[in-house]
């Protein structure tokens, strides 16, 4: 393990040469991509160098006013969390923040400034508030400004106006605290957005920095608020608690106790990862680190430089391994930083690897072939084991705490961090690297856990308890983030025994849901750090089987599995809502997904090669003539090839090249991607070389198109229209018709309000218009297509489409919206007629009933033969007529008769009893009532009756 060893400073060189006078190093920063390094001096001119300290730029500050002295001096520099931008603050009671880009060369701009009423004295920037910087003020304020608003706020105020001396931020980058002339010092809170008054230093920090407290032994994370370390004139370093009020010092180190030569201090720094800190002197800087074993900090490196003068500025790497200082006399000096360094050389390919310790919980890793690196650092601050750094499959890296295990990707520099599997075997777990490009899984042998870590996540995205973990019975998907902002796909596959199969979404998976009716009440939240007991979050879909599985794969995308059983069989699962599986062939010698494709290649006999291109359609396949058995698939370059090889009588083997047809291939993922045009284009060599569709290609014609109408692409549906024959679709899109004027939603009425407007823009507008509105009509979505064409004003347009229908009635209703009254009409009277011509009296009735039209619609429901909704018109009207000064078609007794009539005629002897009822003619209700065995409604009505009459009885009524 690293031991708690002094930490070597190698000096690197002077990217800024000393002057003959005294020229102040007013102000260093880093950039958090480690790939620029700034420096001013009070000459006002902002140098700025590469990662490797050549000079590639600089520039000259400017005052606050444009035609202002330049006598102001840059108070502090700080470079944004996403290293683009620049903020300076001057003595002139400004900040600028300067747009840099993100390469060298881009072009320079002033993006935003805060004018304030005292000079600016102390600048940081927190990495957790990337729009926002905070600043203090000569009046003792500290202040944020937003970027957004280009303003800026008071955070809190000295309530003595005490001179701000330092500022900094904490190692999380949600706080800041400020060092005043008086001693004190306070704390500030983004999250809670409280101040304190944290303590009373003997004298003015000018070293005033903000770190990490130590870990304890059993912590995987760092959750304290840290440690405040101040230092002055008094030559003491004082390490403060920085949570709570109080400020309790937690360390102190009297170097004028010490040391009878000591000078006062006069700047210190915190590395990123808030355990290794740097405090500037006259002639010298210390440097301090956490004690791995005892958990405190100590002094591990004291460099004295002669002829150095007072260090008056100090910025470390972002991975701790240089450390730039400025003095006194202008000079910018860079020195490599590290607890312990070794060299290791993969036995694979034979590749060198440097591996620096910046403490005992961080190191840096970089590739020597091609000068790749990558910063692991343990959360929690553990100690990382040195003998159990490792580089697998040349690009990967692994370290392990006696907590957690570390691991990195060289070519993304993601790096992720998760609680180590508990076993009980003397076999640690293994990883398998191969199993997916973004991820990692960890496997249990002994106690048959699985486990994926993602890179650049901490913790675990899923664990689970598998029959076996064999890499042939594991299949893992991590697919990136769309591009429409969905969190990709992230699923596992794995064996709960020998026949059953389950396929289960890992955290941060955006796929569609899974569901199997299945209890999924034992699965606990992913991320866990319970012994990995806990299983994978969400639904899934379990797949049984007859047979032994022997192999399984998931394809690129997730949607599907396969997978072959212990007599040959190979079988293709849809993991949709049904969980459909298909048989494919039987005697497999050889199954694979085409790597990145949704395309299957399996080979049962060493003469035929059989490809799936369309999954939709599993029952056509296509047979390739070959010779010998696959060896293996590779895809590169727009290529498929696979590689066979036949074993000859005579023992000597010879290999072949089969190339698969790439635009079928590249179709899906075209499509998944949403380039519909590209995946056209990709099916057009199969169509001309075929002259036509083929079984394999139709599925992928009809699925193009289905997704060409749900994305309102006109161009490529119609391509796929003509393609697949349909004449009428193909028709129905073309561009050319609306150009001859024969297209139905085009009519004169619309070309009028188009000619008030006839600029470019809006005839492009309204081409697009019409094609989004014939797509969803194509989609059967008329709703939507009348509300694209009644937003632009076109009125004619939907009616007429309305019309082509013969949905008169919403025809109708678009002109009456419309405010086109006299349209509206026309239109009603010709749905009527048109519903009496067709025989639909009742619909015919209703439409008149709604209209207010009683007496047209009482006799239309008569002429329909419905009486029963001619006599519940007469009823509601009997019981509103008191309200209704118009005349009542309740006191029509030759109408009233007629219902009655066909009411008889239809045996509706109970609904003849509710009209009597409702018109107050009791003995002819009671008599249809009994007629109609409606005794309860009889009885009801007699009872009201009696109630009405004052207990006098009924006469000439039937005994009931």
């Amino acid at each position: 393990a690293v031991q708690a060893a002094a930490m070597q400073l190698r000096y690197l060189n002077t990217v800024l040469p000393p002057d003959e006078g005294i020229k102040k190093v007013t102000a260093i920063a880093w950039s958090p991509n480690a790939k620029r390094l700034a420096a001013v001096t009070t000459d006002r001119v902002v140098q700025m160098f590469d990662d490797s300290g050549a000079k590639r730029d600089k520039f000259s500050t400017k005052p606050a006013q444009s035609d202002g002295p330049k006598n102001f001096v840059v108070r502090g520099m700080a470079f944004s969390p996403c290293s683009t931008k620049l903020a300076i603050g001057q003595s002139d009671n400004i900040v600028f923040v300067y747009k840099l880009g993100i390469e060298w060369g881009d072009k320079k701009s002033i993006c935003n400034k805060f004018l304030q009423h005292h000079p600016v004295t102390a600048l940081a920037w927190p990495a957790g508030r990337a729009g926002e910087l905070a600043f203090a003020t000569a009046d003792g304020k500290v202040r944020v400004g937003t970027l957004k608003t280009n303003k800026a706020s008071t955070l809190y105020a000295h309530p003595e106006q005490s001179y701000v001396v330092a500022l900094a931020s904490s190692p999380d980058g949600n706080g800041v605290c400020s060092g005043h002339l008086d001693g004190s010092v306070y704390v500030f809170s983004f999250s809670s957005g409280t101040a304190t008054r944290l303590t009373t230093h003997p004298c003015a920090p000018y070293g005033l920095a903000w770190g990490v407290a130590p870990a304890t032994s059993d912590a995987t994370t760092n959750t304290g608020g840290g440690v405040i370390a101040c230092a002055g004139a008094d030559k003491k370093l004082v390490f403060y608690d920085a949570r709570g009020s109080g400020g309790r010092a937690k360390q102190t180190f009297d170097h004028g106790a010490d040391d009878p030569d000591a000078r006062e201090f006069s700047c210190a720094a915190f590395c990123a990862d808030g355990e290794t800190l740097a405090v500037g002197s006259f002639d010298a800087f210390f440097v301090y680190a956490v004690d791995p074993r005892r958990r405190v900090f100590r002094l591990v490196t004291k460099k004295h430089v002669p002829n150095l003068y007072t260090v008056s500025a100090l910025a470390w790497r972002k991975d701790g391994s240089q450390l730039a200082l400025g003095a006194l006399r202008g000079n910018v000096d860079v020195y490599d930083a590290c607890v312990r360094r070794r060299r290791l050389t993969t036995r694979r390919s034979g590749e060198s690897y440097d591996v620096a310790f910046t403490s005992h919980a961080a190191f840096v890793v970089r590739r020597l072939r091609d000068d790749a690196k990558c910063i692991l650092r343990s959360k929690g601050g553990l100690e990382i084991a040195e003998d159990s750094v490792a580089i697998k499959r040349d690009r990967y890296v692994v370290a392990k705490t006696h907590k957690t295990v570390l691991l990195a990707d060289l070519e993304t520099g993601l790096v992720s961090e998760a609680p180590s599997l508990s076993t009980t075997s003397e076999k640690a777990p293994s990883f398998d690297f191969d199993a997916d490009e973004r991820s990692c899984v960890v496997r249990d042998a002994s106690a048959g856990e699985l486990a994926v870590i993602e890179y650049g996540i901490d913790g675990y995205i899923g664990t689970a308890r598998a029959s076996s973990v064999a890499p042939e019975l594991v299949s893992l998907r991590v697919n990136a983030p769309r591009a429409d902002g969905g969190g990709g796909v992230k699923k596992i596959a794995y064996p709960l025994d020998a026949q059953t199969l389950r396929v289960d979404r890992l955290r941060g998976d955006d796929g569609d849901v899974f569901s199997d009716g299945g209890d999924d009440s034992d699965r606990v939240p992913l991320g866990s750090r319970t012994n990995a007991q806990n299983r994978v979050a969400g639904v899934g879909v379990t797949v049984t089987h007859a047979s032994r599985v022997d192999w399984l794969e998931l394809n690129a995308r997730a949607t599907h599995l396969l997978f072959r059983d212990k007599k040959r069989r190979l079988f293709l699962v849809h993991l949709g809502s049904s969980s459909t599986k298909t048989s494919l062939l039987e005697h497999v010698t050889y199954a694979q997904w085409v790597p990145g494709a949704d395309v299957i290649v399996a080979q049962a006999n060493s003469q035929h090669l059989c490809v799936w291109y369309s999954l939709d359609a599993p029952e056509k396949v296509s047979h390739v003539s070959v010779v010998g058995d696959v060896e293996s698939i590779e895809r590169a370059d727009g290529v498929t090839n696979v590689t066979l090889v036949d074993e000859t009588r005579d023992g000597t083997k010879k290999s072949s090249v089969v190339t698969l047809d790439e635009s079928l291939v590249a179709f899906n993922t075209l499509l998944e991607e949403g380039a519909l045009n590209a995946a056209a284009e990709a099916l057009e060599p199969s169509f001309k070389n075929h002259g036509g569709v083929t079984a394999e290609t139709e599925p992928m014609w009809r699925e193009l198109l289905e997704k060409a109408v749900a994305k309102d692409d006109a161009a490529t549906a119609r391509r796929c229209a003509a393609a697949l024959g349909d004449v009428a679709r193909a028709d129905f899109l073309d561009d050319g018709l609306l150009d001859q004027g024969e297209d139905f939603l085009f009519v004169d009425q619309d070309k009028e309000n188009d000619s008030k407007n006839d600029s470019a823009s809006s005839t492009n507008d309204s081409d697009s218009l019409f094609q989004k509105s014939k797509l969803a009509m194509l989609d059967r979505r008329f709703g939507d297509a009348e509300s694209l064409l009644f937003s632009r004003g076109r009125v004619a347009s939907a009616v007429s489409m309305w019309r082509c229908l013969g949905r008169l009635d919403n025809a109708s209703e678009v002109a009456r919206r419309a405010g086109r009254d006299e349209h509206a009409e026309q239109l009603g009277r010709e749905h009527l007629e048109w519903l009496k011509s067709t025989g639909q009296e009742e619909t015919a009735g209703a439409l008149l009933e709604a209209r207010g039209d009683l007496f047209g619609a009482i006799r239309l429901f008569l002429k329909g033969g419905v009486p029963g909704r001619a006599a519940a018109v007469v009823i509601r009207d009997a019981k509103n007529a008191s309200s209704v000064t118009k005349p009542s078609v309740s006191l029509d007794s030759r109408l009233i008769e007629e219902i009655v009539e066909q009411l008889k005629r239809a045996s509706l002897h109970s609904k003849a009893g509710l009209l009597f009822d409702a018109l107050g003619k009791v003995d002819e209700a009671l008599r249809f009532y009994v007629a109609g065995d409606a005794f309860a409604e009889a009885v009801d009505l007699t009872k009201r009756s009696y109630t009405r009459s004052g207990g006098s009885g009924l006469g000439g009524g039937p005994s009931v």
